[in-house]
């Protein structure tokens, strides 16, 4: 007490105080920036400070902090409740490179939107091969018309 005192007096203050973050965060874990597949790929994500769960037992219904994410392909998008998933792009026309998104979504499949209005979000820079076999097996997938689907929004 007397070392914090003096320390006051001589004009310095205590360092400033970093409260752990509670806002949801998600990253991408696999694959790799910039690394290639043909077909699809698994994705893993770490998601902190926001539920995960299948949106099947959700029913739709809307609970704040609980939800899923979509993992984002240019033919697509795939949701996803666990900490893997396949983005499956075995209907792409032609070799490309482009971005591999994951957003967290609520349970209606709405973007969970941060307090400036931006989703949470996860994005590296990815090239996808065209190939018609995947070898993975598949989750549910829908294809992205560029509208809602694409952006959760």
């Amino acid at each position: 007490m007397l070392t914090y005192a003096l320390l006051l007096l001589w004009g310095c203050a205590p360092p400033p105080y970093d409260a752990p973050s509670t806002d949801p965060a998600i990253t991408i874990t696999w694959p790799p920036a910039e690394s290639t597949a043909a077909g699809c790929t698994i994705v893993t994500v770490d998601i902190e400070n926001f539920d995960v769960i299948d949106p099947a037992m959700a029913n739709g219904e809307l609970v704040e902090g609980q939800g899923h994410y979509h993992v984002l392909t240019p033919v697509g998008y795939a949701a996803c409740f666990a900490p893997y998933c396949v983005a499956d792009f075995t209907t792409l026309a032609a070799d490309q490179q482009g971005e591999l998104r994951v957003f967290l979504v609520q349970n209606d499949h709405q973007a969970v939107l941060g307090p400036n209005g931006d989703p949470y979000e996860a994005s590296i820079l990815f090239n996808y091969e065209a190939s018609p076999e995947c070898g993975f097996g598949s989750n549910s997938y829908a294809q992205g018309d560029g509208g809602a689907d694409d952006t959760g929004t």
